[in-house]
């Protein structure tokens, strides 16, 4: 591997496979493959189901199970479609281990 070389891994999203790829090669570009995406949100999916529908703070009631569900889908439209900064401010922001 050449110092100038540039680099793409495919990789799983885990931390431990990450740092060896960064310790190779700084540069190096990450690509998350759709099999590993689509996992992680079929689980974060399952979760969301089991949310309450709504929940209580002091004097307001607010939705829970429903929008969570609204942005998981919305998240999983964006990155199939190339798209994956589209909205993702208003996702919720997650750690991938």
């Amino acid at each position: 591997m050449q110092l100038n070389q540039q680099i793409v891994f495919l990789f799983n999203g885990g931390d431990t496979l990450r740092s060896l790829q960064l310790y190779l090669n700084p540069e190096v570009e990450h690509l998350l493959d759709w099999f590993h995406v689509t996992m992680r949100l079929i689980v974060l999916n399952q979760i969301a189901k089991g949310l309450p529908m709504k929940f209580d703070d002091e004097d307001r009631q607010y939705e829970l199970r429903e929008p969570t569900l609204k942005v998981l889908d919305s998240i999983k439209w964006y990155l199939w479609h190339g798209k994956p900064t589209k909205h993702s401010s208003t996702w919720i922001p997650w750690r991938w281990t």
